[in-house]
């Protein structure tokens, strides 16, 4: 599995693998469909009121690509309020790939973005 940042290439297959397996819906406070494009443009206006209302300082979305597809999601975010914490934001793999280690590839991944940010 390729572990790469989610972009416009990816974010529509990366937003329905969230919602398949979190049954997330657009009206939810967390919804992927607000945080994954906010995540994509944090200077815009929209994102700037999402992040502040929620006390976001950053958030980046990584996404697992296996054959070309999107088979899991992880992300990281930071909080205004929280020095030393980093938060996991939409980790999942996708069900037809689970058990097969790729949950723990991810979860390595954002632990060590985590380390690298100096934060628990």
């Amino acid at each position: 599995m390729k572990i790469i940042p989610l972009s416009r290439d990816n974010i529509t297959e990366a937003t329905k693998l969230i919602e398949k397996i979190f049954g997330s819906k657009p009206s939810d406070f967390d919804s992927p469909r607000k945080w994954i494009p906010a995540s994509l443009n944090p200077k815009s206006e929209n994102s700037k009121k999402i992040y502040s209302k929620e006390k976001v300082k950053f958030l980046k979305y990584y996404v697992g690509i296996e054959s070309g597809e999107v088979i899991g999601t992880t992300g990281i975010y930071t909080k205004t309020n929280e020095k030393d914490t980093a938060w996991l934001a939409w980790y999942c793999v996708d069900s037809k790939y689970r058990g097969k280690g790729y949950g723990n590839i991810l979860i390595d991944f954002v632990i060590n973005k985590a380390r690298k940010m100096k934060k628990n």
